[in-house]
């Protein structure tokens, strides 16, 4: 065998007995067989919707924009600061709002002061093009078809 194939075969084995994540020690093996034996028990946790999983398009969005530059934790303290000021999908209410009243809403996430004017030119485009704050025909069903503001 070359010296080319041995070395080859050393750093394999060598990366196949590291973990990719050295630094990283949780979850344990024992933590992750805890975790499987109660979801067997009682079922898998619900998490939090996320954009992907929130059925109201324009409230995607907006939770989207909220997530950019912070973490999960901030853009969802966010995104329930918002509702509270506003009311939940309380659209008109967000896109007439003074940026400062948004601003000060959204503070606990990240780039407060430049998110305000993203949200609310969103909100101010959907309705000029559509006359409404609604984007549900643009959210499909299992079987992939479109859905109506009535659905």
């Amino acid at each position: 065998e070359s010296s080319q194939t041995n070395k080859k075969r050393r750093l394999q084995h060598s990366s196949n007995a590291d973990s990719p994540l050295p630094n990283i020690h949780r979850p344990s093996p024992e933590e992750g067989e805890v975790y499987h034996l109660l979801c067997g028990a009682h079922g898998t946790p619900q998490y939090s919707s996320t954009a992907s999983t929130t059925p109201n398009v324009p409230e995607g969005l907006i939770s989207t924009i909220l997530s950019q530059s912070t973490s999960g934790s901030n853009s969802s303290r966010a995104k329930a600061s918002l509702d509270a000021a506003f009311g939940r999908n309380n659209f008109a209410a967000i896109a007439t709002a003074s940026p400062e009243r948004l601003m000060e809403a959204i503070r606990c996430g990240e780039l407060a002061k430049k998110k305000p004017a993203i949200i609310q030119n969103l909100l101010s485009n959907i309705y000029a093009k559509h006359g409404s704050y609604s984007l549900q025909f643009l959210a499909a069903d299992g079987e992939g078809a479109r859905k109506t503001d009535a659905e």
